[in-house]
């Protein structure tokens, strides 16, 4: 349908003007032979080409884009019909740093009884590569003072400007109004930070940076992990708590990494002092301090494996104690006349250990057949000796005591071989070794 709308025939100041307008339109330029002016705004009516089913626009001036609102950037009017065109940028970046760009176009039947319809395809272009398409739509209908719209969303990645452009292309005869976009969009650089398990890094995700402006970020480990290392750009920083980017003249990325961590504790079993805190990878070995050592006991490891840390650890030294008894090498004894055998009374076992000990084998040699011997702590018997040893009740010691012991020796009778020993040391006026008596002891539990 023919515009009814008085038009001026304005072609040299259209050829002015393209120039600009060349520069402004991907793929091809457009010529056109019309302009048609209404409220302060121009459009370019431009002549069908048959053979082919295109009309193409453009507009004379590209506009800065408006952000997080909608911007009406063109509109074309005939007798039954205004077209608009209009765009909203979204105000936040998209997860992979991009941002998302909304384009309308919406027809209005003013004067129609019969309805009007879509007749043009639009696709649209970001710096003349082509980024969106909206398509035939044979079916919607507008009928008088009534609206149809159409639209299409987008996503614009990389930082710097990007001019979205658009050109038609008719399905249906020929369109009363042509409208489309032509707007510039500075697109901030991106900044994608992201932290792995075990921390986190602020701000997160993907942050929009000026040109020439900077960007902190702070990187915090959880508890039981620390900070293992930082990528800027996929190169290694270091292990750090912040990194700042200066004069951003490019998209970045950081990324941080984090390592489980354990906590290892030295104990020293005796004294229950603290030997040394460390904190240890997962999966390493955890670094013993010097041996504690103590008056009395030996060190005899410690009481867990710490070669694979694997959880939070608390490792006791061991220590034996160092058992050390005092017996008498000589108990001289003496021989009546009688018979009878006298004993000192100071006959001691000292336990020179810091802890109780227990006899745990008492052994007797060289003593003569027909004599026989008892061992008494107090008055309870704890070794005796008649042809053979003979245990008894168990002789313990205390920490650092000295444990006073009777013995008494079997009379000389007959003419056995305790008889002989005896008269021999009689004959002889020297000692002799009546018998041995060994002691083994160990710590009393």
């Amino acid at each position: 349908m023919a515009s009814t709308t008085p038009l001026r025939r304005a072609r040299t100041l259209l050829l002015a003007g393209m120039a600009a307008s060349t520069l402004v339109l991907s793929p091809t330029t457009a010529f056109a032979d019309d302009i048609e002016s209404f409220g302060g705004d121009i459009v370019v009516t431009l002549p069908q080409e048959q053979s082919r089913g295109i009309s193409r626009m453009s507009l004379l001036t590209a506009q800065t884009s408006q952000i997080g609102s909608w911007v009406e950037v063109k509109r074309s009017e005939s007798t039954y019909i205004l077209q608009t065109c209009s765009y909203y940028i979204s105000p936040q970046a998209n997860p992979d740093g991009s941002v998302s760009v909304t384009v309308k176009t919406t027809m209005y039947n003013k004067a129609s009884s019969s309805g009007i319809f879509w007749t043009t395809t639009k696709t649209l272009y970001d710096n003349g590569t082509r980024c969106a398409f909206i398509g035939e739509d044979w079916n919607s209908r507008a009928y008088l003072h009534e609206s149809i719209s159409e639209e299409a969303t987008f996503s614009v990645r990389g930082g710097g400007i990007h001019r979205i452009t658009s050109t038609e292309t008719t399905f249906r005869g020929s369109a009363q109004t042509t409208s489309g976009w032509d707007f510039t969009i500075n697109i901030p650089f991106t900044i994608s930070a992201k932290a792995g398990e075990g921390g986190s890094i602020s701000p997160n995700g993907a942050s929009l940076v000026s040109s020439g402006e900077s960007k902190g970020y702070r990187v915090f480990a959880n508890d039981g992990w620390r900070i293992k290392d930082v990528l800027v750009d996929g190169g290694s920083v270091g292990a750090r708590e912040d990194y700042t980017f200066s004069n951003v003249t490019s998209d970045h990325s950081i990324e941080a990494s984090f390592q489980k961590i354990w906590k290892v504790k030295f104990v020293d079993g005796i004294t229950g002092e603290v030997l040394k805190e460390q904190v240890v990878d997962a999966g390493s070995s955890a670094e013993a301090p010097q041996e504690p050592s103590h008056d009395g006991y030996r060190f005899a490891g410690w009481d867990g494996d710490f070669s694979h840390v694997g959880g939070d650890l608390t490792i006791t030294s061991r220590h034996e104690p160092v058992i050390s008894v005092r017996v008498p090498a000589l108990l001289p004894c003496k021989i009546m006349a009688d018979g009878s055998v006298v004993v000192p009374e100071d006959y001691a076992i000292e336990n020179l250990s810091v802890v109780p000990v227990r006899a745990t084998h008492i052994e007797t040699s060289g003593t003569p057949q027909d004599a026989t011997y008892e061992l008494r702590d107090g008055d309870t018997i704890v070794h005796s000796w008649s042809s053979a040893d003979k245990p008894a009740s168990p002789l313990l010691i205390g920490a650092n005591v000295s444990k006073r012991l009777e013995v008494k020796i079997s009379s000389v009778s007959g003419d056995g071989p305790w008889r002989k020993l005896a008269e021999k040391a009689a004959t002889s006026g020297s000692a002799e070794e009546f018998c041995k008596i060994t002691y083994t002891f160990e710590a009393a539990s």
